[in-house]
């Protein structure tokens, strides 16, 4: 729908509006691909709507004031394409809702394990910084699988020295996001020697280094 909102504000001498709007519109993305942060670049991206749906309503309050019979027709189907856009929307919020796993019984058994002074690496990310609220906070010692800065290195490099030098008391695999797949896999290998296998509940593991 962004696209035809561009061509008719362009049309209409609009350039202004489409440049700042459009500009706007990709802070979010070319900041991640600039920083290669690409495991939260898909998180990130709705936000792009947010300056997008401002380029669609513009487009479209021009295109009914301009009173054609094709304008009429669309000024008198815009709500019923809004009504089922908001049934379609409905069907995938359900989805979502419905589509991560359950970290409960992981939560607790971080909560009874995790010191603060413990250093942990987690595939879940925010669920796992939520449930060690209480135990690390400022949540300093907790790592995801989004970003690392370890000596100076980031990246697969960066995870597999740390995971060398012993830095992670813990380290929780939940095997859930496609995206993490190679680096979940190149973790595993690293930590084979080092780390335990201390719990596990559906596909949530938690590994413990080796004193």
């Amino acid at each position: 729908m962004a696209i035809p909102s561009v061509i008719i504000l362009v049309k209409s001498k609009k350039i202004k509006e489409v440049f700042t709007l459009a500009s706007l519109s990709l802070i979010i993305p070319l900041f991640h691909l600039a920083l290669t942060r690409y495991a939260t670049l898909d998180k990130h991206m709705y936000l792009s709507i947010i300056f997008l749906a401002s380029i669609i309503g513009y487009a479209v309050a021009i295109f009914l004031k301009k009173g054609s019979t094709l304008m009429h027709f669309a000024k008198y189907s815009l709500p019923i394409l809004a009504f089922m856009y908001f049934i379609y929307s409905y069907n995938q919020l359900f989805q979502f809702e419905h589509t991560w796993k359950n970290t409960r019984v992981l939560s607790n058994f971080l909560k009874t394990e995790v010191k603060p002074e413990n250093k942990i690496l987690t595939e879940s990310g925010g669920a796992t910084i939520l449930a060690l609220y209480d135990n690390i906070f400022p949540p300093k010692g907790i790592v995801t699988f989004d970003w690392i800065d370890y000596s100076g290195l980031t990246g697969n490099e960066a995870y597999l020295q740390a995971i060398k030098d012993g830095y992670f008391d813990y380290i929780e695999l939940s095997q859930e996001r496609e995206e993490q797949k190679e680096l979940s896999s190149l973790i595993r290998i690293e930590m084979a020697a080092s780390y335990s296998l201390i719990f596990k509940a559906d596909t949530f593991e938690v590994y413990e280094r080796n004193l």
